[in-house]
């Protein structure tokens, strides 16, 4: 059932200035399953139990140093925010510090007819905006950061009818959902007017990063991003490693990981088939240095997603080895 009447329903346009599937990433949907369950929009499962907005992720948490502006979806009145708090990855051990500020730094939206949008975990110092300010669609109220209840640099966007969660994908609250006929069956009707929000389709998969390390990767160093995180490779490095990061894998998927280089170097790694589905992973093949050095020259990763027996993504990288 539609929450709202579509002569007042709210129209929404992009709330961060990025592109999506380039520099930006979708990573968590709304939960629209009111049980224990967990749906996405589109019956996936791009998301976890209890997610009340949509979570529009940049790849590392050095990158808002880049200044991603965080704009008014929609016109209305700013009924609420907070600044101040530090930008830094959440641990389980903060959980009871943060008891009422999970959000971080953030602004609340008043657009009227019970409509409001939420933005959370804003870059400490940037919220540009007061309570009472009127604001127009696409003005910045502030800048990505990781504040708050925040694993990774984002803003979660939360959309809200008469205090009632709603997801902006379907216009649907979310209800109980037994299986996938509960699901399927409800009419969706998107509030995004945005074309580069429809234009990125359905929740889907996506590689972050294929990369080279001289060591093993760490998921919290990845997530940090930013110089010093991941050792590059030199022709005396002890190890040498091809990297790739997903988001949002499925239950099922493998991942083909393949290494060349000069003098018939060669690796090939093939995963196990997923076990269940993945918001973040990371898989990695490599080499120890068995003689004095690594042979000077072009190293070539190949990364390949693999779906039901069939390539969905594929992608590759060199390195230059000194």
């Amino acid at each position: 059932m539609l929450i709202a009447n579509p002569a007042i329903a709210i129209e929404l346009t992009q709330p961060i200035d990025c592109v999506l599937g380039k520099n930006c990433f979708i990573q968590n949907y709304v939960d629209v399953d009111s049980t224990s369950g967990v749906r996405d929009y589109s019956c996936d499962v791009k998301t976890y139990n209890g997610h009340k907005g949509t979570d529009f992720r940049l790849n590392s948490a050095a990158e808002i140093a880049g200044n991603y502006a965080v704009k008014s979806a929609a016109p209305g009145r700013v009924k609420a925010v907070r600044d101040g708090m530090w930008d830094r990855l959440f641990k389980s051990d903060d959980r009871s510090q943060l008891a009422g500020r999970e959000c971080g730094n953030g602004v609340i939206i008043d657009h009227g007819f019970g409509w409001e949008t939420q933005y959370c975990h804003l870059k400490k110092g940037s919220v540009s905006v007061r309570k009472g300010d009127k604001v127009e669609r696409g003005d910045v109220l502030g800048y990505v950061g990781y504040s708050g209840m925040a694993s990774f640099a984002h803003l979660h966007f939360g959309v809200r009818h008469n205090q009632r969660v709603i997801d902006p994908f379907s216009g649907l609250a979310p209800r109980p959902i037994h299986a996938d006929s509960d699901c399927k069956r409800e009419r969706h009707s998107s509030l995004w007017k945005d074309t580069s929000i429809t234009e990125y389709g359905p929740p889907r998969s996506f590689l972050l990063k294929l990369g080279f390390s001289s060591s093993p990767v760490k998921t919290g160093n990845l997530e940090r991003g930013g110089a010093g995180r991941i050792r590059p490779v030199t022709s005396k490095s002890p190890v040498l490693l091809v990297y790739a990061r997903f988001i949002n894998l499925q239950e099922g998927d493998r991942i083909s990981l393949k290494l060349s280089g000069p003098e018939g170097f060669d690796l090939a790694s093939n995963s196990t088939q997923l076990a269940k589905a993945k918001a973040h992973y990371v898989a990695f093949a490599g080499k120890r240095r068995k003689s004095k050095r690594w042979t000077v020259g072009a190293y070539r990763g190949q990364v390949q997603l693999i779906r039901n027996g069939e390539i969905i993504l594929t992608n590759s990288a060199e390195l230059l080895v000194e």
